[in-house]
């Protein structure tokens, strides 16, 4: 018979599992093209987005072992445990530092590529491309004060 609450729950579960694979292909193409590159500029280039997959896919794995643990209720044989409620709340702790460091991995990227660009515009004497940067350097900031005040305050 169906029944819509396991369906959900499968889809749920293969939402995650597709999330997991998904984002275990991007660390292994970035870490693959790290350590088949020997240009070092590449392998510079290439850290923050390390930091931010691998941070992406732990989040996820551990998402995925939360939401398991949660919904073990579905499961007919289900027998409570008392430490469920400790082991989310102390997951849910690890999944936002994992958080914090994607947000970090993105801005390790934004805030040296705007460097850099103000470094060419300077080195160029391009006044216009070192104005325009200007919102870039506005938005980066405003991105990394709300990210990072918002992460502080859901502790």
């Amino acid at each position: 018979m169906f029944n819509p609450q396991k369906f959900e729950l499968i889809k749920e579960i293969l939402t995650n599992v597709f999330a997991l694979i998904r984002s275990a292909l991007y660390v292994g193409v970035l870490v693959t093209i790290f350590f088949l590159t020997n240009n070092s500029t590449t392998r510079i280039i290439l850290i923050p987005f390390l930091i931010c997959f691998i941070a992406f896919f732990i989040k996820e794995f551990i998402s995925f072992k939360s939401f398991m643990i949660s919904h073990k209720k579905m499961n007919e044989d289900y027998i409570p445990i008392e430490d469920e409620a400790k082991k989310i709340n102390s997951l849910n702790k690890v999944t936002s530092f994992f958080s914090k460091l994607y947000n970090l991995g993105f801005f390790l990227f934004w805030f040296p590529f705007l460097i850099f660009a103000d470094y060419i515009a300077i080195k160029n004497n391009r006044k216009d491309l070192l104005i325009g940067t200007l919102i870039f350097w506005i938005v980066g900031i405003v991105l990394a004060v709300s990210t990072f005040k918002k992460t502080n305050r859901t502790e």
